[in-house]
């Protein structure tokens, strides 16, 4: 899978950098046909990659990406973010905050009527 998407947040996966960059170019393409566009202020990336030798992974930060000509600022290893209310970081979800959000999510799922409009971020 290369793009995940909730309302109006969208996350992007690719295997490269030069992959990132492209995908980037034709989201922002795509966006701009129905009158939307990429928010490079509270937009971010994260490039993951595998140090073999090590076992471990690194996050790197060399590759400055970009859209329309605008930098995207690039988080750093020690940063996280929050997605669908739950934290994230280079290294995964961050486990510790994430119960009480999920079990919040589970106790609205079980007493709500589902339909197509249903928020449950809210």
């Amino acid at each position: 899978m290369s793009i995940s998407a909730y309302a109006d947040d969208i996350l992007l996966f690719a295997s490269s950098s030069a992959g990132l960059q492209n995908l980037l170019n034709e989201t922002s393409s795509f966006l701009e046909q129905c009158n939307l566009n990429i928010n490079c202020d509270k937009s971010f990336t994260i490039s993951i990659l595998a140090d073999s030798k090590n076992k471990k992974t690194k996050v790197d930060s060399a590759f400055p990406f970009q859209v329309k000509n605008a930098p995207i600022n690039s988080l750093k290893v020690n940063d996280s973010f929050k997605y669908l209310r739950l934290n994230f970081s280079a290294k995964g979800l961050l486990a510790a905050n994430c119960s009480s959000a999920l079990i919040d999510y589970l106790s609205k799922l079980k007493s709500a009527r589902l339909n197509p409009n249903n928020d449950f971020g809210s």
